[in-house]
């Protein structure tokens, strides 16, 4: 495989891009070869974007679904954040506390990955069973995150499970395996976590949403668990009245379904 990079169109003062910095062979030891550096551009460009979107879907499915949440979020967003959103800090996202809490037990009931692999580098014993070194192990996200003992009541949407003042020591949040865990855990996911809280928050400030079908199925398969098409929502724009926000109407030029 051969990548060519076109280096006449580098202007004065244009700092270099991220594929000119991914593919300069100088910093890498020489045993990485070609095959590997082009994988870690690919997977730069892949990575948090499928997998984001498709989480994100699940996030607003669920909102939708628990209305009592969907009103507590919204009105967080609304509280919480400056009213020009382009202007919004890391800092302001990070303390929208009950969108926090409600991605995170979407990422527990809904994880958009289905299933992960990890190579045992050493004998590991599991009760009376030991994997072999060098075995290729699978786990299930959508199975660990509905375990009872973990997660009471695991079927339930309840992101208060992840409130500090209730679960002190952060078990139920470091169970969860959707991203990975320890030493090789998604480098993206606060990455993700900030994109998925700026768009919903967007979305909650500018439209009314509802879904037009109850209860959205995960599409079968293996890979990115995404909600099975057609999905569709109704939307309606909203508009701004002494400080507050209501439904601009369901007249044709705002009312819209989306799939």
């Amino acid at each position: 495989m051969a990548v060519e990079v076109p280096c006449a169109d580098r202007g004065v003062g244009r700092g270099p891009d991220l594929v000119r910095h991914g593919i300069d062979r100088g910093r890498y030891p020489p045993q990485v070869g070609d095959e590997t550096v082009i994988g870690l551009i690919l997977i730069l460009v892949y990575a948090a974007y499928e997998s984001s979107a498709a989480q994100l879907a699940w996030v607003l499915i669920l909102l939708l679904q628990h209305p009592r949440w969907l009103a507590t979020v919204t009105a967080e967003v609304e509280t919480g954040l400056p009213e020009k959103l382009g202007g919004t800090t890391t800092a302001e996202l990070h303390r929208l506390e009950n969108l926090g809490r409600c991605i995170t037990e979407a990422q527990r009931i809904r994880p958009a990955t289905s299933m992960l692999t990890r190579r045992a580098v050493a004998d590991v014993p599991l009760g009376s069973y030991t994997v072999p070194r060098g075995w290729t192990l699978f786990f299930c996200p959508p199975v660990t995150h509905r375990d009872p003992e973990t997660f009471p009541d695991p079927d339930a949407f309840d992101p208060d499970r992840f409130d500090p003042q209730r679960d002190p020591a952060g078990r139920a949040a470091a169970a969860l395996l959707n991203l990975g865990a320890g030493s090789h855990a998604c480098l993206g996911g606060r990455f993700a976590e900030t994109e998925m809280k700026l768009t919903l928050a967007v979305l909650l400030r500018q439209y009314t949403v509802d879904l037009v079908e109850p209860d959205p199925r995960p599409a079968g398969g293996v890979g990115i668990a995404r909600p099975a098409a057609p999905c569709p929502v109704r939307y309606r724009l909203r508009t701004a009245e002494k400080g507050r926000t209501h439904d601009a109407g369901s007249s044709a030029d705002h009312d819209r379904v989306h799939r």
